[in-house]
This record gives structure tokens, sequence and C-alpha cells, in this order.
């Protein structure tokens, strides 16, 4: 983590952000606390149920290329990283493949953010590492298997060894920094039929490897081919594992984020604001070809494009303010919002349910 406290327009800025939150405001003055550029889309694994591989990269309309400019990494960061904490490289692909992410970690500096960093793992040798460390807030890394058969076949074109392997140089790297400036390690975990017995041993395996904290979600479903890997399908050998894999947690004093159980018997403890929606007043995600999302489902509205609008002009656009107006509405501007996935899993008093709306993608409505 950068070793620099961040200035004080920033947490101004982040106050602001949750007083409009609470006021469920549709313009607002505050600007985005963290910003996720999808700076580009060639990623070197074939992830079998990933959203932005080349077997589901339809659940977004094609990139017509797979890497942002330089000249609109730029500009964005002229509008967005004063305010903003936490800058986050792409998460439809491997953000050190990036032909410019040392340059951008130049940008982040250079506005006293974070970084924050979603990786397969592959490429994070000791030389990357090094590099990274002194800016990074969490670096999470993607790991769907306990055991190697499991994780190689899921996330094809990784080494299970190799990517251990880094996890453990990384580590020894970090320790070199003082705690309250070391950056954190999360493992994340994508909950499915082909993993979900795993799960217990991975968070074993997590606190071996020694990682700060584990986080779980469900699996999203974009073709019916895949169906029977979606959990809600499987709802008590899920729960079964949810409630053994808090148990190991606590005792190996690790962290652990995961769903909702299906039967209401275990509650996340990675909460979601109930009533509201935070990516509306404190994140956003632009896309390779400057199209601004107000969040990370794929087929989530376009807002804006920046060539055409700057960023503040989208920010309080009609389509976001009709976005904010209508959340809790039985009419949302987002028909996914009706049936939030996000919530579904992460908000305890989320009174609907899990229902398919919130696990197969590949019904729109």
């Amino acid at each position: 983590m950068n070793e620099y406290a961040l200035p004080y327009r920033k947490f101004k800025n982040e106050r602001l952000a949750n007083l409009e939150e609470s006021q469920s405001k549709e313009a607002v003055t505050a600007m985005p606390v963290r910003v996720t550029l999808n700076t580009n889309s060639d990623c070197n694994l074939q992830c079998q149920l990933c959203g932005f591989s080349s077997k589901t990269s339809k659940c977004r309309a094609e990139y017509q290329k797979t890497t942002m400019d330089w000249e609109l990494v730029t500009q964005l960061s002229e509008q967005l990283f004063p305010t903003a904490w936490e800058i986050i490289p792409t998460t439809c692909g491997e953000p050190l493949l990036y032909k410019n992410w040392e340059e951008l970690i130049e940008l982040i500096n250079k506005n006293r953010c974070y970084l924050g960093l979603y990786t397969n793992g592959m490429l994070l040798d000791e030389k990357i590492s090094i590099k990274l460390i002194p800016y990074l807030n969490d670096l999470k890394i993607s790991f769907d298997g306990a055991v190697k058969s499991t994780y190689e076949n899921l996330r094809q074109g990784a080494n299970y060894e190799r990517v251990i392997d880094n996890i453990h140089l990384f580590n020894s790297l970090r320790k070199n920094y003082q705690y309250t400036f070391r950056p954190t390690l999360t493992i994340q975990y994508t909950l499915m039929k082909s993993n979900i017995e795993e799960f217990p041993a991975m968070v074993k395996l997590a606190s071996n490897i020694g990682a700060d904290r584990i986080a779980a979600s469900h699996v999203y479903i974009f073709y019916p081919d895949q169906k029977e890997e979606s959990l809600l399908f499987h709802q008590d050998i899920c729960d079964l594992n949810l409630n053994s894999s808090q148990q190991i947690a606590k005792s190996l004093n690790i962290i652990i984020f995961f769903p909702r159980s299906f039967s209401n018997s275990i509650n996340s403890n990675c909460l979601f604001k109930s009533g509201t929606c935070s990516y509306l007043y404190k994140e956003t995600w632009i896309d390779i070809n400057g199209d601004v999302h107000p969040c990370f489902m794929l087929d989530s509205p376009i807002m804006g494009n920046l060539y055409k609008k700057s960023f503040k002009t989208i920010w309080n656009d009609i389509p976001y303010q009709n976005m904010r107006r209508t959340l809790n509405t039985e009419s949302p501007y987002f028909f996914r919002c009706l049936n939030c996935p996000i919530r579904m899993q992460f908000d305890p008093n989320y009174l609907k349910g899990y229902n398919k709306a919130g696990f197969l993608f590949y019904e729109k409505e």
C-alpha cells in the first residue's frame, strides 16, 4: 500500500458520496470513490465459465479492440483520479497483460490513489511483485479449486504450482513493508457445482499460503448448457459446505466472505446496504471503448460514452438519474436491479430470496 496518507479531498468526497446515497439523491455532487478501468480484454487463460472467455464474449458486444487508448486513460486520470481513492485495472482480462500498466501505476501514484488488482496470478513474478507492492491496497487472486485437477480444469491454461509459488513469493516480499502500509491478499473463489465441495479445503489452503481473507460468490451462468454448474440447483450441498467453511475459517482466524445460504441459516458477513446501491454513488466501470457502466454486470446499460461526453456530464446525465430514481421500484431502469444478484447474495435483509434471475444470465427477463 502507498506509504502516504490519502489527501483530505478524497475523504471529503467519500463522506459526501455517503450522504448523497443516504438521501437517495438523483443528481449528485460527489465523484466515484472506486474506478474500474477495463484497460484490456486479453487474457492468458480460458476459464470455462468466465463471462469474457471466447465462448461467452457475446454477453457484451464484441470489443473492436482489446486495449484502451492511453489518451483516454490520461484524460480519466485528470477527471477521476483526484477524488478517487482506489483505481482498479481491468476485470475483463488479465491486467498485467496491459502494455501500459507501469505507466498507469505512475498516474495512480501521482494522484495519490491506491491500486486494487484482480489477477489470475500466473504473471506475478518477483520483478512484477516488487513494482506493484508499494502501490497496492489489496491483491485479489482468482483461485477456483483447492486441488490441482479441479483448478486447472476450470482455469484452463493455469498452472497450480506456479501460482502457489507466486503467492508465496508475494507474501515474502510484502513482509518487507510495515504492517500499516502492507497490502492485503485476498483469494477469490467462484462457487459452482464443480468446486463447492472443495471450498472448505480452499479455506485451509488460503490460510496456509498466507492470505488475509477468502471471498466467494456464486457463478453466473451465461449459456443453458452450463446450467448444472449453478448451485441454485444444488442448494443443500452448497449450504453444507458454506457452513463447514465458516467454521474452519473461524478456527484458523482467517476472514471469510461468502453468500448467504439458501436456507437463510447462515448470513453472509459481506454485507450489502439494504435498500440502496453504492455502485450508483461511489463506483463506476469504464470499458475499453469509453462506454460508462453503472455496475460490473456484463449486460448493464451504457450510461454514456467518454468520446462524446465528459465523465462528470455522464455521471449526472438522464440515464444515471433515472437509474438512481427507479432503483427500488417495480420498473427499474436496469431490469436486473429488480432481482439484483449482488443484493440477492450479500444483503441479509433482501426479502425476495434467491431466484433464477440472479444466477441464469441467459434469461433476460
